[in-house]
């Protein structure tokens, strides 16, 4: 039974509905910028600005403005707590980075590619802000044509922050100069005099005192240049590998400059960078090796084997961190004295070393889903598995596989390296099994099946066993048997062109001290006809394993290695691709696809249920639900087609998710984040994604997944990166920390419910006066007896607006319960100024009692000994 049906006609089609969730380029459009006090650092994110610790490497707050890519970064030397950033949608952007916040803006009508600040020691009030951007309004950011004319203006940043207004006009701008065949060679001397501006083999310098320009030439094209910070001095870098000084330049008596040359690269230098006193040269380029030359002595050490090329490299003020930015998406963070990688940065790692590997794909072991943390492994560094999580849009770990190094290549001859082909965990979640594969044509191939174990104490895996050349040929298939809580030996199944099928199994022995050993070894090997295998899936209680050999499709029982039944493609000259056995519901069919056709058949009956004449690229089968996701193209575009395997009808086709290529897709467990609002807001035909939800990768490493309702978004703040707090939020939190009478609001003790909403808001206004920045809190010594009460539990027998203040039964704390009689001696006592055994409550200038420390002095010894940090945050104010 064939069934032809027009996916369009069949259900709504959403247009242009996917959206960006990760993998964003860390490291592709300019250096790190350190902030003043070498804490933190800067970096651009595609649209936005991340700002990360230079000790944790965490990404503590995000910035977002642009509506385009940001191309540059520069401090603010008027303010150290601003960073300036321009993008490829006109806008010069201000921002306070501590707190996240927009603090002027100038937009532009043309694509701004570089900014830079200028000012000296002597005159700080006269610091300018440099800014380049695009002669014409239609020219792109990365327009490097011959001819392109490139704009320079300068702009007062006093007049900027004199603005009374956020948005700052551009009339307020200078022009300075223009260059011809500008590229992204550009840098500004301190004091803003002197700006150099590299394109080929020459490098022109525009002296904006004297309003001159002078050109240099070069023997080979000029790939970097960077100023000394103290002399008239450039290094510069060239395609040969050459780093190059240049002193006394800008002479009017036509003196040519001395060149001093520094010779190590074997390839293009890609930047270079001085540190803050011009003492020490740092160089990096596709060598993956950063070299530091001592400028006087002209002599290099070096830090090898970091992994990547070096695209950026730039060093914080006190020269303790040097920032490398690498090709593969990864900022290294090296230490400035002992020359040392002391932290690693980075989001979704972006596979190098490709070339000449013979892969379609740029990451041949596709997309698993890691069930221990539940975060996107694929193919990382050359011979490594990555560990990413999508939530966050950052590195965990990396697993070195196959235990290389990188190599840059040979002249114009690319190195071709070990990878991995294929990875696959067990159910119990305790072991993990890779391939790896390399074939150059000249050297005999290479071909390893390696099983990790999880290690409980180290949280790492293992190596466990390594077993060469497990099959003659390259493999297209390993999977674990799923086993869902039943006590079976784990069992792997590996296909390959060979034609062979392989049955891997589990084997424990135990020594005579008692002491258990595992290891993998082959327990059967089958095969059909002598038929390449192309793919293969098991069943979802693992009892089947269907694999495909061309247009046939045999389906073994595992236990027996016996051949059930055997499936044909019914279609002429097609070959089956991919097969998938359906989830839940519908864990009776098998889902495939070949070169024109979606064919399901019904394993119950052993026939064909439908067919669709529809040419499938990618098909990804749920764990958590029987829903498939299928992605095809048209003329538009790629569509996604999301069907249920008992029923020809789709449940949603999401016509143009983008004009790109579908690299690699999977489903992934949601996070816990899902809510009843949430639930609430996802269609009928989305009940799928409440459970997991289809994320898929294009050849440029963007992860990208169907958008959720617009406010359900903006409210969940799903990927838990922005951490900066409203000036609405500040405002209703600081009230409740500087109440009238400093005590918590009352609560009604007959309604519960009134107590429990009111003890969640109290949560909540903790959370928000955490999440504010340091600076803008009031002295602790204000609110920290106030803030301490509202982590402890309210009496139930307090009387209404009482402040009990300490969550702990009256056996363990000894009060005194005041009569009215000793209230009215107390009351006849106010006019003494000291008093024992009581304390009385400060004020402020106002004459409004400060939050009582009452509850903190009632304690007793005992409870004292208990609450021994105590001591220390209020010693100064009891005294």
């Amino acid at each position: 039974q064939t069934l032809i049906i027009d996916i369009n006609a069949s259900v709504a089609s959403w247009f242009n509905m996917s959206i960006l969730r990760g993998g964003f380029p860390l490291t592709g459009q300019c250096p790190v910028l350190f902030c003043p006090d070498s804490k933190h650092f800067v970096c651009c994110c595609d649209r936005s600005i991340r700002v990360y610790s230079c000790v944790t490497g965490r990404n503590v707050s995000r910035l977002q403005r642009h509506a385009e890519t940001v191309t540059w970064l520069c401090l603010n030397p008027l303010n150290p707590f601003q960073v300036i950033s321009c993008g490829r949608d006109g806008v010069i952007a201000f921002w306070d980075y501590s707190d996240g916040s927009l603090m002027k803006e100038i937009e532009l009508d043309r694509p701004v590619h570089f900014v830079s600040s200028t000012s000296s020691e002597e005159h700080v009030d006269k610091a300018k802000l440099l800014y380049v951007c695009s002669a014409e309004k239609n020219t792109t950011a990365d327009s490097t044509r011959a001819g392109d004319r490139r704009i320079l203006y300068e702009l007062d940043l006093k007049t900027v922050s004199g603005a009374k207004s956020r948005r700052v006009h551009s009339s307020h701008s200078k022009y300075v100069t223009e260059f011809r065949s500008f590229s992204r060679h550009f840098c500004i001397e301190r004091s803003g005099r002197y700006i150099v501006a590299c394109q080929s083999d020459t490098m022109q310098i525009w002296d904006a005192v004297n309003e001159e320009m002078f050109r240099y030439e070069h023997r080979y094209c000029l790939t970097a240049a960077e100023f000394h910070p103290t002399d008239l001095c450039v290094a510069t870098g060239d395609q040969r590998g050459v780093v190059t000084l240049w002193y006394g330049l800008c002479r009017s008596d036509g003196h040519h400059p001395a060149k001093v040359p520094l010779h190590w690269h074997a390839h293009a230098v890609a930047d270079i960078c001085f540190n803050s006193d011009g003492s020490h040269l740092y160089t990096g380029g596709e060598e993956a090796v950063l070299v530091v030359w001592q400028v006087e002595l002209r002599k290099a050490r070096f830090v090898p084997r970091l992994g990547a090329p070096i695209q950026f490299i730039s060093c914080s003020a006190n020269s303790h961190f040097i920032a490398l930015s690498h090709s593969d998406n990864i900022i290294q963070l090296v230490s400035g004295h002992e020359l040392e990688v002391e932290r690693m940065v980075g989001g979704l790692i972006k596979t190098t070393g490709m070339e000449g590997s013979g892969y379609r794909s740029c990451m041949p072991a596709g997309l698993t889903v890691d069930p221990r943390l539940h975060c996107l492994v694929t193919n990382g560094r050359p011979g490594q598995i990555q560990f990413y999580s999508l939530w966050t849009d950052q590195h965990i770990v990396s697993i070195d596989v196959t235990g290389q190094n990188y190599v840059s290549r040979r002249e114009d001859k690319p190195f071709v390296y070990v990878q991995v082909t294929n990875v696959s965990f067990s159910s119990c979640k305790s072991w993990m099994a890779t391939a790896e594969h390399r074939d150059d044509g000249v050297a005999t191939m290479e071909l390893t099946l390696k099983f990790w174990q999880f290690n409980d104490e180290k949280q790492v895996y293992d190596l466990n066993t390594s077993i060469e050349l497990p099959h003659e040929k390259q493999m297209t298939g390993l999977q674990f048997q799923p086993h869902h809580g039943v006590a079976l030996p784990a069992m792997c199944v590996s296909a390959s062109n060979d034609g062979k099928v392989k049955f891997w199994s589990q084997i424990v022995e135990e020594s005579a001290e008692g002491t258990s050993f595992q290891w993998w070894t082959c327990q059967a090997v089958t095969y059909y006809h002598d038929l390449p295998a192309l793919c293969e899936s098991f069943s979802e209680d693992g009892s089947l394993i269907a694999v495909s050999f061309g247009r046939t499709v045999p389906v073994w029982n595992c236990s027996t290695c016996v051949q059930q039944v055997t499936l044909s493609c019914p279609f002429d000259k097609e070959q089956v691709t991919n097969v998938q056995f359906g989830r839940e519901s519908a864990s009776h069919c098998l889902v495939a696809t070949s070169q024109g056709h979606l064919m399901v058949w019904n394993m119950m009956t052993c026939t064909l249920m439908w067919s669709v004449s529809l040419s499938i690229h990618t098909l990804v089968a749920n764990s958590c639900s029987n829903i498939f996701g299928a992605f095809t193209s048209n003329s538009s575009g790629q569509v996604l087609v999301m069907f249920d395997p008992r029923n020809s009808k789709p449940v949603a086709v999401y016509d143009h998710i983008g004009d790109y290529d579908v690299e690699a897709a999977v489903f992934i467990p949601q996070a816990p984040y899902i809510t009843k609002q949430l639930t609430e807001a996802v269609a009928s035909c989305d009940q799928w994604r409440l459970k997991s939800e289809l994320v898929w990768m294009d050849s440029e490493y963007i992860i990208r997944s169907l958008p959720w309702p617009e406010t359900v978004e903006e409210t969940e703040q799903r990927d838990g990166l922005d951490t900066t707090v409203s000036s609405e939020e500040m405002t209703t939190a600081l009230p409740w920390i500087f109440h009238a009478q400093g005590q918590m609001p009352s609560v009604d003790d007959a309604q519960s419910s009134v107590r429990l909403d009111a003890a969640s808001q109290t949560a909540a206004m903790r959370m928000k006066l955490l999440s504010g920045p340091a600076h803008t809190l009031p002295a602790v010594s204000s609110i920290a007896s106030k803030f301490l009460q509202s982590f402890l539990a309210q009496h139930p027998h307090d009387n209404e607006g009482g402040d009990s203040g300490i969550g702990i039964g009256d056996d363990e704390v000894d009060t005194e319960q005041k009569t009215p009689d000793s209230a009215s001696d107390t009351d006849d006592d106010d006019d003494d100024d000291t008093k024992v055994g009581s304390v009385t409550a400060p004020h402020d200038a106002t004459g409004v009692p400060l939050p009582s420390l009452a509850p903190v002095m009632s304690l007793t010894n005992s409870q004292v000994g208990r609450f021994s940090w105590l001591k220390g945050v209020f010693t100064s104010d009891v005294v």
